[in-house]
């Protein structure tokens, strides 16, 4: 088998290639551990034969102690055999190595049209359809068989046919054209948008048939169509958010004035019924205060309109503030605040008063959510690469059902009624605050176990 392989002039992958096996085939053939099937036998001793891979005079012998050597079931056909060495079959090797080339060129371009994504189609000058490409057939349901011999404009929209038409009576003339959107006809009675590309196809100086090359536009429609509407979504949410920054602007002043208004007639009065209408307000004030400072927040950070200002931050300093200023929350709610701290400085990277904020969201979220009598820890500590800041609580824990919301904006959860006021921006608002400072925000909880929320920021790098 090597002897006839190198006396016909072809490699392993070449003579694989040519035989339509793998060259590991090949090589276990050269090997004696396996041997071919008699049809590829037959093809290789033809080529061996229009080659002149065989002793002149002994041709027919030489075939003979070839197939018995390959240990063939079936016996060798002496009709084909007769055939094959008669003088009008023999070849000079010249002939033969041109047959065998165009043979594997054949095969390597309908590999070639087979695996390209765009559809191919071929025209006669009369505008006859003669092949589909198995992705032109994918794109519009019809296959070759279904369609060839039909005129190209029984699958062109009717509005698109002028042009179309136009355009092939140009490439009929051979010139070159740019690209063309039209719409072609599918099985389904739909029609689908497409880029065609033509070219005249040139033999003996004449154009002898047309070349057309069809992309589907349809996902690029669709893609356009995303893009649009992600622009106009884009807009709506900046109209929301300017409308939104401008009326909060002008209600905190407001609430300021009748904030001050409030407490200085409560300086005034000593009536007990007016001292408790005015303590009401006073706190209405304060909620409404703190509504409009979490919606102006939570509207700055989603325009990108927030000015961050990074440095070192130590975590441990920054817990303690938080402690301090939430102390009066924890003993109005008889919960426990307890600081468990790094014992070293742990510097982040960080804007302070906005990851500040950021805890003090936190930590206000778990205090409310802890019933009487129960624990917050707050904890620092850090790594190779982040500071981390845990807070845990024994309170009652979030259904996992409602994890996959818990910074979502306005998502409520139904928690005691004395929460209910709340809008929902707390945790959203810190989100986003971590995502600034490119820190990550980890939830854990379990219904009636408590809730640990960890939130890691990069170290600060001197």
């Amino acid at each position: 088998m090597l002897a006839l392989r190198t006396a016909i002039g072809l490699t392993q992958s070449g003579l694989a290639e040519y035989l339509g096996v793998s060259r590991q085939a090949v090589g276990d053939w050269e090997a004696g551990r396996s041997y071919p099937k008699f049809e590829h036998l037959k093809k290789l001793l033809a080529l061996a034969v229009q080659c002149g891979a065989f002793t002149a005079g002994h041709v027919s012998d030489e075939i003979h102690a070839f197939w018995k050597a390959s240990h063939q079931k079936v016996r060798l056909d002496e009709a084909w055999l007769t055939e094959l060495v008669s003088p009008e079959y023999l070849q000079s090797p010249d002939e033969a190595d041109q047959t065998r080339n165009v043979e594997i060129l054949e095969r390597n371009y309908q590999r070639l049209v087979e695996s390209i994504s765009e559809g191919i189609s071929v025209l006669t000058l009369e505008g006859i359809i003669t092949s589909l490409s198995p992705a032109l057939e994918t794109l519009l349901g019809w296959s070759s068989e279904q369609i060839a011999g039909t005129h190209l404009r029984s699958v062109i929209h009717p509005a698109d046919l002028p042009k179309v038409l136009d355009r092939f009576q140009r490439d009929r003339n051979g010139e070159l054209q740019p690209p063309m959107k039209m719409r072609l006809l599918q099985s389904s009675g739909d029609y689908v948008s497409v880029e065609v590309s033509s070219q005249p196809q040139i033999e003996n100086g004449k154009v002898s048939n047309i070349w057309v090359l069809i992309k589907d536009l349809t996902k690029d429609e669709q893609m356009q169509n995303q893009r649009v509407a992600l622009t106009q979504e884009k807009q709506h949410v900046q109209v929301l958010t300017d409308l939104i920054l401008a009326s909060t602007a002008k209600v905190r002043p407001s609430l300021e004035s009748v904030g001050l208004l409030t407490n200085a007639l409560s300086r005034q009065t000593t009536d007990l019924a007016s001292l408790s209408s005015l303590e009401a307000i006073e706190q209405l004030v304060q909620h409404l205060t703190v509504t409009t400072d979490r919606i102006l927040t939570m509207a700055e950070l989603d325009a990108d309109r927030t000015q961050f200002s990074f440095g070192p931050v130590d975590l441990n300093r920054l817990m303690g503030y938080v402690q301090i200023n939430e102390r009066s929350l924890a003993e109005m709610r008889k919960v426990t605040l307890t600081p468990r701290l790094s014992q070293g400085t742990v510097l982040v990277k960080a804007d302070q008063a906005y990851l500040y904020r950021a805890l003090q969201e936190v930590v206000e979220n778990a205090l409310k959510h802890t019933p009487a009598d129960g624990t917050v820890i707050l904890e620092t500590s850090a790594d190779d690469a982040c500071g981390c800041i845990v807070v845990q609580d024994n309170g009652p824990g979030i259904d996992p059902e409602l994890m996959p919301h818990l910074f979502e904006k306005f998502y409520h959860f139904g928690f005691p009624s004395e929460v209910s006021g709340e809008l929902g921006l707390g945790l959203s608002i810190t989100k986003k605050i971590i995502e600034k400072h490119n820190g990550t925000i980890r939830v854990e909880s379990e219904p009636n176990r408590g809730t640990t929320l960890t939130v890691s920021i990069p170290l600060f790098v001197h």
